[in-house]
């Protein structure tokens, strides 16, 4: 009898008794999968991760990119929506219920977050989506009676953004403190600085401004946080990503992306998953 070295083979010599054990570890990560996808289906399972942002500023996206589904051939890109997306996305060697909060001011966004963070004990992380300032408006009436107010170039429409922005993340960082100091709380935050393809020439300008280990007004809150909770109870990172390069326009001006390579756009979603599943691993210890 020919002999390979994997796994497969050597479960032919384990006693016949002792086989299911042996099969429930080989199969344990597909089969948490399964449970997973069937939680969701029976409206069971509580979040381990939500995703949270504004409006516009790609959550929906990413998390398709993230969990697999962008890839086929029916999938189109979602418009704007008041519901909790849910999906079974994989981090690292588990699968996970992943929310997606809406990012519109509502009674429903309200509702999720809090159960997200106060009534549910599994929640592990948080990924919080920002987009320096290229906010997606889809609703053409309202982009019009922002340019007939006053904002008419791109950078007066990214600084209006990043003001919303940062009023966003103080409500998110409010409602992480207190679940947090409540006992329960995620255990990790990571801001996904989404779009990088826009500007990807400010890339280091942008990291300054997001990552707590600069000083910014952004970074400010992130620390403050971090002072109120302590280091030990949160792990907070910052990271690139570009699951779909796309142009922008504003009024009558436009930005090209920056990426035009679907190599180094994937890479950048291969970076973002894979620093997710780094962080993930060293809280499943």
């Amino acid at each position: 009898m020919n002999i390979q070295n994997n796994l497969s083979d050597w479960t032919d010599f384990v006693p016949t008794v002792a086989k299911p054990v042996v099969y429930l570890y080989k199969y344990r990560h597909l089969i948490q999968e399964q449970w997973k996808k069937f939680q969701i289906a029976a409206s069971l399972g509580k979040p381990n991760i939500a995703i949270t942002g504004r409006a516009g500023v790609g959550k929906s996206v990413l998390a398709s990119y993230y969990h697999g589904e962008a890839n086929g051939l029916r999938w189109y890109k979602p418009d704007s929506s008041q519901d909790v997306e849910i999906k079974p996305i994989t981090v690292g060697d588990w699968t996970k219920i992943v929310h997606v909060i809406p990012g519109q001011q509502s009674k429903e966004r309200s509702v999720s977050l809090s159960q997200a963070l106060h009534q549910n004990v599994g929640l592990e992380g948080i990924i919080h989506v920002v987009d320096w300032g290229y906010t997606a408006i889809r609703d053409e009436a309202v982009r019009q009676q922002m340019v007939s107010q006053g904002t008419e170039t791109i950078e007066d429409f990214r600084a209006l953004n990043l003001k919303l922005e940062l009023e966003d993340l103080k409500l998110v960082l409010h409602a992480i403190d207190l679940s947090i100091s409540s006992g329960g709380g995620p255990k990790w935050l990571i801001i996904a600085v989404n779009k990088i393809d826009l500007y990807k020439d400010a890339m280091f300008a942008a990291r300054s401004y997001y990552c707590p280990e600069f000083e910014s007004e952004f970074t400010d809150e992130l620390n403050s946080l971090l002072k109120a909770v302590g280091k030990h109870n949160l792990n907070i990172s910052c990271i690139p990503v570009c699951p779909s390069p796309e142009g922008f326009r504003w009024n009558k001006e436009s930005i090209n992306t920056q990426i035009d390579n679907i190599d180094e756009h994937k890479q950048y979603l291969r970076n973002f998953v894979d620093k997710v599943a780094l962080i993930q691993k060293s809280i499943d210890k």
